[in-house]
C-alpha cells in the first residue's frame, strides 16, 4: 500500500532496488546451493560463513542487526525518469501522511523509505 501511495503520488513506474533481507527467519526459503561464491571475492570468506548460518543478510554483506529490511519493513526503490534527490524532494513533504521514514543521502543510485516512522518524529534521517 505504501508503495502504491508513493507511485501515485510520483505518477512514474517504480523499480524496487531491495525489499527484504531476512536473516535466520527465512532460511528455509533460501538455497544456498543456488549461490556461487567467486574466489576472487573479497568477502569470500564472510559469505561462506553466511551461507554455512543460513543467513543472507549476513552474506549480502550488510552487518545491520536492526535494520528495517530484515522484518520487510523498508524498500529501496528508484522512480523511472527522476533522480534519487528528485524523489527525496517530493517525498519529504509527504512522510506524515504516508506514516513512511525517508532516508536523507544525497546523490545516492536509490531512494530508501520504511515504515518506522515516528509522530512527531525525524522522520528524514541521516544514516
Amino acid at each position: 500500500l505504501i508503495m502504491d501511495n508513493i507511485r501515485i503520488f510520483l505518477a512514474k513506474p517504480i523499480n524496487i532496488c531491495c525489499w527484504m533481507r531476512p536473516n535466520k527467519v527465512n532460511a528455509k526459503c533460501f538455497d544456498p546451493k543456488s549461490i556461487v561464491i567467486c574466489d576472487k571475492d573479497p568477502q569470500k570468506e564472510l559469505k561462506k560463513k553466511a551461507l554455512a548460518a543460513l543467513d543472507y543478510n549476513a552474506f549480502i554483506g550488510s552487518t545491520a542487526t536492526k535494520s528495517a529490511h530484515i522484518t520487510g519493513e523498508a524498500v529501496d526503490f528508484t522512480v523511472k525518469g527522476m533522480t534519487c534527490d528528485e524523489v527525496r524532494a517530493a517525498l519529504k513533504l509527504k512522510l506524515d501522511e504516508f506514516k513512511i521514514r525517508l532516508e536523507d543521502y544525497d546523490h545516492s543510485n536509490w531512494d530508501h523509505i520504511d515504515s518506522r516512522w515516528v509522530k512527531g518524529g525525524n522522520n528524514f534521517f541521516k544514516v
